[in-house]
């Protein structure tokens, strides 16, 4: 018993999965970061939410989504029962698919007390919340993966599943004020209106489109 034990606490730097359902767009963006970088799509999610939840400004920016006191180094965030649903945060029109990303347990443990904060029930939306602000913060995208060409990872890299979407993303960086609007980043992938009918291609056609991968 004691041997099964030590092992298992050998065993302790597993990476533990997480598996959000995001927007189809946001795989077809971390595929063209995988192959700048050379890594595994779930290599590239794991660094994209380890970045951001370490990441100040980008904690600040959920101030208003704290239900609970959120405590960071020597910050705390006041929590407010009043606070938005993190849920209000995600785009839920467009088509969505699983994608999973395994994260040490020092990370597993900030997420988790994250998820505790945003008083959600669910680790997979907290992580989801971390993709989509860390997608599109250009001072993030730049430390991620600095070889990325911003407009080649959002080429023709519109949603499927039949959806007709505007596609355009804005993300609106907050201070702990919960007042005061720092910053508007917008990522515009088209500036018309995108109709998709066919729904039996799935990511991958998207990337041997003219312009893709």
């Amino acid at each position: 018993m004691t041997e099964r034990m030590v092992k298992r606490k050998q065993r302790s730097d597993k990476k533990i999965p997480i598996a959000p359902y995001i927007p189809e767009v946001y795989k077809v963006w971390i595929h063209r970061i995988s192959n700048v970088l050379n890594i595994s799509e779930g290599e590239v999610g794991a660094l994209l939410v380890s970045t951001a939840i370490q990441n100040e400004e980008c904690l600040r920016f959920f101030s208003n989504f704290y239900k609970r006191d959120y405590t960071v180094g020597n910050i705390t965030f006041m929590g407010h029962m009043d606070a938005k649903r993190i849920e209000e945060y995600f785009d839920v029109t467009d088509f969505r698919v699983r994608f999973k990303v395994r994260v040490n347990k020092v990370i597993n443990d900030k997420l988790s007390e994250y998820q505790i904060a945003l008083g959600t029930s669910y680790l997979s939306h907290a992580t989801h919340a971390l993709l989509k602000y860390a997608l599109h913060k250009d001072s993030l995208m730049n430390r991620i993966a600095p070889g990325v060409d911003k407009q080649a990872m959002l080429l023709n890299a519109q949603p499927l599943g039949g959806q007709t979407t505007h596609t355009s993303a804005p993300a609106v960086i907050v201070e702990a004020s919960h007042s005061e609007v720092l910053q508007t980043n917008k990522v515009n992938l088209k500036e018309d209106v995108i109709h998709s009918q066919d729904t039996s291609h799935s990511v991958w056609s998207v990337l041997h489109r003219k312009g893709g991968k």
